[in-house]
């Protein structure tokens, strides 16, 4: 007995050393890799944003939309630039303090008069803040590629700010300047100050943080919101100051400001409501012909940021708290941030979280094998939840982002390896006996457990089925000569409209294949009728490409502006469905001639029609009128195939009962 428990000893400690080693192993994957569990932290991130968004707004910024209503009364953007300068002149001769123009002035404009209005404007304001953007890189050995003219180039070159970076710091440099981001000279000789727009959203897409500074060779550009408010401020570049401990120093109306950012630079944006948190404006406010002793409180003494949110326009983006937030945003919640010093100070995940995770493993690895299994297991859930609620709690009463990912992948893993050696350990035998009961369950049982709702049946099985194959007419040939960018939006914009369409009848989508899909209806979730629950979702399909290609009817693309045809084909019958493949790779679809047909139907299918076989029909009949039947012939078949055709707009739309049996 002592040899054995002895053994049990050793056992148990050569675990904990293994669980100690894996946790040491996951913190210096941390440091190595820190995007690792970044997209845990982001989501959790934006969740922790929707509880505390921002409560405490400046008065002081104001936002002045060229809108729906601006677009209606003056024309769509852009404008010719007199509109511009009657702006920026009416908002001076109301009193803001600090105009930024979330706009980039690169090209001639529409007239030469009205170009050298504007100039004249911007050069009498005297608070006029300039955009500008370029290509930036992280890479400290790529040198700057200079394409815009040498006069615009210069330009910039003098507006930036000589700001000393201390070592530490990694910003991101201006790869390139091109005329296509470099505002004409005049915009930039004139403007109070220059301040950059590129916004560098996280992987997800979602903007979380700006950029406070990029590099320009040995110069600094600020961003838009931080030049803007230089100008609010009465500030000058001698007036910021980078820190060696993250930081940037300035002040601002005699108060001291730190405003706290990561090594390049980024500083985390307090978001609040796109539309509710500042007063907001139409351009046409401004336009109109009401007294200016009425309009002067709302912009006296302010910030005033113009930008554009016309629908059509393309100036959105996603915030944790929207999925559809005018850009503008960006650069008052940035402003806001500092002015109102609500800042979002983030904790390193190395080596603050993954130092805590590291010792928190390892005391509970050295306390875990002296207490019961039960508890030991409560007691790690009890320390993944509490950090989950540190991490909360820091966030919403103190502004610190405490990432929980890193903390997770660091000690769940040491704490699963520690309880599973004991489990395994001092519970082998039950766990050996279980397993062996679990292959003389009966078919029964596990059908019980199916039918009770525990659980789908993914097993490989013949059932009777409606195939679906979609794809799009001509969009292979059409893609060869459209940027690659427009391609995949509107085949992402496509596949989940497509997607949402086949969920929303109760169907499964199998695979995308190319520009197209194939699903089927009536497994894993059964139908009382799947033909008509699939003929239903090829209707709807239709009909919804009409919304699909009005949205992108203003694209700019005109092979995607004149709209893209679908054609479906189905075709209803025994198949082989479930979990197919190798023990490496599982694949739940469908196997047959019945999906083979419905392909070929596919190919046969005129642009905007349905073609479906025989056995569809037939489910279908007493439901919708169809022309048919045709027999066509189908590779890989000799028999003639009958078949019938649909158009959605010449049929109503059919109510399916789609039900569980």
């Amino acid at each position: 007995m002592t040899g054995r428990s002895g053994k049990k000893k050793r056992n148990a400690t050569l675990v904990g050393l293994i669980a100690i080693l894996s946790a040491i192993v996951l913190s210096v994957s941390v440091y190595v890799f820190p995007s690792v569990g970044s997209f845990i932290n982001l989501r959790f991130y934006d969740f922790k944003m929707g509880l505390s968004c921002c409560k405490v707004y400046s008065p002081d910024i104001v936002h002045l939309d060229v809108d729906d209503l601006a677009t209606q009364r003056f024309g769509i953007w852009p404008w010719d630039r007199s509109m511009s300068a009657w702006i920026l002149k009416r908002l001076t001769e109301l009193g803001a303090k600090a105009v930024a123009v979330d706009v980039l002035y690169t090209s001639p404009g529409k007239s030469v008069e009205g170009n050298n209005a504007f100039f004249e404007a911007i050069k009498e304001s005297g608070n006029f803040v300039a955009a500008t953007a370029f290509r930036i890189t992280d890479d400290t050995n790529v040198a700057l590629k200079i394409t815009a003219d040498k006069e615009r180039a210069d330009a910039l070159y003098d507006r930036a700010w000589p700001v000393a970076v201390p070592s530490g710091y990694n910003l991101f440099r201006a790869a390139s300047l091109e005329n296509s981001f470099t505002p004409l000279v005049p915009v930039l000789l004139f403007s109070r100050e220059v301040g950059h727009i590129k916004d560098i959203p996280d992987r997800d897409g979602v903007h979380r943080r700006v950029p406070m500074f990029i590099r320009l060779e040995d110069k600094l550009i600020p961003a838009l919101s931080l030049a803007t408010l230089a100008v609010y401020c009465g500030q000058n570049a001698g007036g910021f100051s980078l820190g060696r401990s993250s930081r940037i120093a300035t002040s601002c109306k005699g108060e001291a400001i730190d405003i706290p950012v990561d090594s390049r630079g980024m500083m985390l944006i307090n978001w609040g409501s796109a539309w509710e948190s500042f007063a907001h404006y139409s351009a046409v406010d401004l336009l109109d012909d009401e007294p200016n002793e009425a309009k002067s409180p709302r912009y006296r003494d302010k910030i005033v940021v113009v930008g554009i949110s016309a629908t059509g326009t393309t100036d959105f983006g996603i915030t944790p708290l929207e999925s559809r937030a005018p850009l503008s945003r960006v650069h008052s919640f940035a402003m806001n941030t500092i002015l109102t010093r609500s800042f979002i100070r983030e904790f390193c995940p190395f080596p603050c979280v993954a130092g805590a995770a590291l010792l928190i493993t390892i005391i509970f690895v050295a306390f875990a094998a002296r207490i019961r299994l039960r508890l030991a297991m409560l007691i790690a859930f009890i320390i993944c939840v509490a950090f989950i609620a540190v991490s909360l709690a820091g966030f919403l009463f103190f502004s610190y982002e405490i990432p929980p990912a890193e903390f997770l992948i660091i000690f769940a893993p040491g704490v699963a390896i520690c309880l599973i050696g004991r489990i395994v350990g001092v519970e082998l035998d039950a766990y050996k006996a279980s397993k062996a009961l679990e292959r003389y369950l009966s078919p029964e049982l596990v059908k019980d457990i199916i039918d009770s709702g525990a659980e789908v049946d993914l097993n490989t099985k013949k059932r009777d089925l409606t195939i679906m194959f979609v794809d799009i007419q001509g969009f292979s040939t059409m893609s060869e000569f459209v940027d690659v960018e427009y391609v995949n939006r509107f085949l992402n914009d496509f596949f989940e409209l497509m997607t949402h369409t086949v969920f929303e009848h109760k169907g499964t989508v199998d695979k995308f294949l190319g520009d197209g899909l194939l699903a089927f209806f009536g497994d894993p979730v059964p139908l009382q009728n799947h033909a008509i629950a699939g003929l239903d979702a090829a209707l709807s399909m239709q009909d919804r490409m009409k919304g699909l290609n009005a949205k992108w009817s203003n694209c700019g693309v005109p092979e995607l502006e004149t709209g893209m045809t679908i054609r479906i084909g189905l075709n209803s019958g025994p198949v082989i469905v479930g979990n197919i493949g190798s023990q490496r790779r599982l694949e739940y679809t469908v196997l047959g001639s019945v999906v083979n047909i419905a392909s070929r139907l596919q190919s046969l299918a005129p642009p905007g029609g349905i073609i479906m076989a025989e056995s569809t029909w037939f489910n279908v009949k007493d439901s919708i009128e169809c022309q048919g039947p045709e027999v066509v012939k189908v590779k890989g078949i000799e028999r003639g195939i009958p078949i019938y055709k649909i158009f959605a707009e010449n049929v109503e739309r059919i109510c399916a009962d789609h039900s569980l049996q």
